[in-house]
C-alpha cells in the first residue's frame, strides 16, 4: 500500500520511505524473505496464493497461505503518471462552460470518458435521481428547484456536468458507466431527453454581455438562457420573448419567463459559480437599482414558475463557506440561498467512504482485481488485530477490512489526514485537494 511520506522511485519501480523504519510487518516480510533465500531456489506458490511478487510477504487467511503482490504489480496509475508527465492540477476542476463550449479536456467532452472516471456515489445518485424524476413529470420525491451547497472541490460542477451529460443524451444514455444505478434510484424507465441551459457565472462579463458569430448580444443571464433553449429548439421567438428585458437589463416578470421556456420538451436550467457573478453585477446601474438586484428578482421569478410548472428543474450551485466573503457579497449569498432552498438540508455528495473511490478513479485506470484488493485487506486486517495497541484509537479496528478495500493501494491513514485534519481548513477544497497533493 501507499503510505504517508512514500516517495516514488522510478528506478526501483516501487515506494520508498526515507528515514522511515518499517513497522513488525514489513521486518517480517524480510525475514521470511532472508530466509526463503537460504532454502534456495522459491517452490511454486500454493493453491490459493495470489501473486507472487519478489517482495511478497504471506499471510494466513481463513487457513489459505497468500502471497500478497506489491501494490505497483497490481494497480496501474493513470497514463500521464505512468509516463511521468507533469501532472495539472486544472483537470480536476470541472469547468461547465467550457464543457458546452467543447473547449474542455476530453475526459469531461466525452460523456462515456467523463462517466467512467465519475463513480456515483448515493448522494450523487439521489440528486441527479431527483433531477431526472421531476424532468419526466414526477412531483412526489421531486424538488423543482435544488440549491446545491457543498464545500469548495466538493463537487458541484462535476454533479452538474453530470446532468448536463445524462440529459443532452436522454435514453441513450442508459448505456454509459454508472446510469443505470442513477436511473433505478430515480425509479424511472429512461433518462429523459431535455434542452438544456447552462449560465456559469465566473465565465460571464457583466458589463459586455456575451454574442457570437450571426448572433444577438445578450447583456444579461436570463436573456442567455433563452438564447440557449431557443438555439436547441430551433424557435427564435423563445429569445424574443425576453429580447427587450435583456436589453434594458431588467429581469423578466412570471409572464415572459412562461414564454421563453419551450412546452414541448423538459427544460434543465443549471446554474454555476451565480456568486461571482453577483459580485460583479452589483457595480452595474440599472434604473435607481443594479444588475444584482434585478439577477435576484429573476431567479425568485423563474424558481416560482418551476415550482408550478411540470418537466421544469432549476439547479443552482452556492459555496458552502463564506470565507472571504464581503459584507455585501454574504448578504446577496444568504439572499439566493433562501430563495434557492426547496430541500430541508443541502445535498451530501460523497460520504467518507466513498472520497476513496473518487480519488482511485481519477489517479488509476485499474486498481486491479478484486481478489489481490481483498487478500491484502484480510492480510493487513489480521495484522492489525494482532497489534491492535499499535492501531490510532480513531482507526475503526473492527472494520479494519472494510475500510482497507475501500482505500486499497493506498493506506487509510494517508487518505485520514485530509479527512480528518486538513479539511477542517476553510480553503482546503476536500476532493480535488486530495488529488492535487
Amino acid at each position: 500500500m501507499v503510505t504517508r511520506g512514500s516517495a516514488w522511485s522510478h528506478r526501483r519501480r516501487s515506494w520508498v520511505i526515507p528515514g522511515h523504519r518499517p513497522p513488525g510487518m514489513i521486518q517480517e516480510v524480510r525475514s521470511r524473505t532472508r530466509r526463503a533465500q537460504q532454502r534456495g531456489p522459491r517452490r511454486p506458490p500454493k493453491a490459493g496464493c495470489v501473486g507472487s511478487g519478489r517482495y511478497a510477504h504471506r499471510a494466513t487467511s481463513e487457513g489459505n497461505a497468500l502471497a500478497l503482490s506489491p501494490w505497483y504489480e497490481v494497480a496501474v496509475p493513470r497514463e500521464d503518471l505512468r509516463k511521468r508527465k507533469p501532472l495539472d492540477a486544472a483537470q480536476f476542476a470541472v469547468h461547465l462552460d467550457r464543457v458546452v463550449a467543447g473547449e474542455a479536456p476530453a475526459e469531461y467532452i466525452d460523456a462515456e470518458r467523463f462517466l467512467a472516471r465519475t463513480f456515483v456515489t448515493d448522494g450523487l445518485k439521489r440528486f441527479a435521481g431527483e433531477v431526472l424524476r421531476r424532468l419526466s413529470g414526477e412531483r412526489e420525491g421531486a424538488n423543482a428547484v435544488l440549491n446545491l451547497v457543498t464545500a469548495f472541490g466538493g463537487g458541484k460542477t462535476h454533479a452538474l456536468t453530470l446532468l448536463y451529460h445524462l440529459t443532452r443524451l436522454g435514453p441513450e444514455a442508459r448505456s454509459l458507466p454508472g446510469v443505470p444505478e442513477v436511473i433505478e434510484a430515480a425509479r424511472l424507465d429512461a433518462v429523459p431527453a431535455a434542452a438544456v441551459a447552462v449560465f456559469v457565472g465566473t465565465d460571464w462579463d457583466a458589463v459586455k454581455g456575451r454574442s457570437g458569430k450571426g448572433e444577438p448580444t445578450r447583456r444579461t443571464p436570463w436573456g442567455d438562457i433563452a438564447w440557449q433553449l431557443a438555439e436547441q429548439t430551433g424557435d427564435r421567438a423563445l429569445f424574443e420573448a425576453v429580447a427587450e428585458q435583456d436589453d434594458a437589463r431588467v429581469r423578466p416578470g412570471k409572464d415572459a419567463i412562461r414564454r421563453f421556456l419551450p412546452s414541448d420538451r423538459p427544460v434543465l436550467i443549471l446554474m454555476d459559480e451565480v456568486m461571482n457573478f453577483v459580485a460583479a453585477a452589483r457595480g452595474i446601474a440599472v434604473e435607481g437599482s443594479t444588475l444584482a438586484s434585478q439577477f435576484y428578482e429573476f431567479v425568485h421569478n423563474l424558481t416560482e414558475e418551476a415550482d408550478s410548472r411540470d418537466r421544469l428543474c432549476v439547479v443552482v450551485s452556492l459555496p458552502k463557506s463564506e470565507l472571504e466573503m464581503s459584507v455585501d457579497d454574504q448578504g446577496d449569498f444568504q439572499r439566493l440561498s433562501k430563495v434557492t432552498t426547496r430541500v430541508a438540508e443541502p445535498y451530501v455528495l460523497a460520504k467518507d467512504l466513498e472520497i476513496p473511490e473518487i480519488v482511485r478513479r481519477r489517479l488509476f485506470d485499474d486498481i486491479g482485481s478484486p481478489a489481490d484488493v481483498r487478500a491484502t485487506a484480510k492480510a493487513f486486517t489480521r495484522w492489525l488485530s494482532d497489534h491492535r495497541d499499535q492501531v490510532p484509537t480513531w482507526f475503526p479496528i473492527d472494520r479494519a477490512e472494510e475500510v482497507l478495500a475501500a482505500t486499497y493501494p493506498f493506506h487509510p491513514t494517508v487518505l485520514s489526514v485530509f479527512e480528518r485534519k486538513w479539511q477542517s481548513l476553510p480553503s482546503f477544497q476536500r476532493t480535488r485537494g486530495i488529488l492535487r497533493l
